[in-house]
């Protein structure tokens, strides 16, 4: 119990806190710190010797069929990697599951549950007739498909909607998925749908 006490104390004596928000794709190196001793606000911001890029974001549902909601939820998992000096090291942080690092404690303190498909499936069915060519694309990835060109995935909407105008969605839940691509290259044959 000593032991417990006197790391306790160390870690709030000398330990700083603080927060890194992360997304898919996205890469930071810079934390905010609270820092309730401070007069006004209190926010800092700190660096790290290394970034940190987010690879990957999962929800683990106990009833896969379910929403995405914390009621179902069992698990929430964040893949990193770390780019320290020309090294790289793959990581995971996920619930009571926190990973260390060169002194530093990575925790998952929050996640924002949001429907974000990881890939999408496409069937082209050439209008005419012949035989339908079905096509997987991951998240932020594009795939050549024969007389369309190159077909990229840009944008998903979990619940699709058109607010002034522009596509949005209206909450994180699978509800009304759409998915937004783009067809680069040239249009050799304009027959598929």
């Amino acid at each position: 119990m000593l032991l417990i006490f006197i790391g306790g104390f160390l870690t709030s004596r000398y330990g700083i806190g603080g927060q890194l928000e992360l997304a898919p794709g996205k890469s930071g190196s810079a934390f905010t710190i609270f820092d309730t001793k401070e007069e006004g606000d209190g926010v800092k911001r700190a660096q790290m010797p290394f970034a940190i890029e987010c690879t990957d974001l999962q929800q683990a549902l106990i009833r896969p069929e379910g929403n995405l909601d914390v009621m179902n939820t069992i698990d929430w998992l964040s893949y990193i990697k770390i780019a320290d000096n020309g090294k790289e090291t793959a990581a995971l942080v996920h619930l009571n599951a926190p990973y260390d690092y060169r002194g530093y404690r990575f925790f998952q303190s929050s996640f924002t549950p949001i429907g974000y498909a990881r890939q999408i499936t496409l069937v082209f069915t050439p209008v005419a007739g012949g035989a339908a060519r079905e096509v997987t694309i991951a998240r932020d990835g594009f795939t050549d498909v024969d007389g369309l060109g190159r077909v990229s995935y840009t944008e998903f909407y979990p619940d699709f909607t058109v607010e002034t105008g522009r596509p949005d969605t209206a909450s994180g839940e699978y509800n009304n998925p759409a998915v937004q691509i783009a067809s680069l290259g040239p249009m050799a044959n304009r027959n598929l749908r």
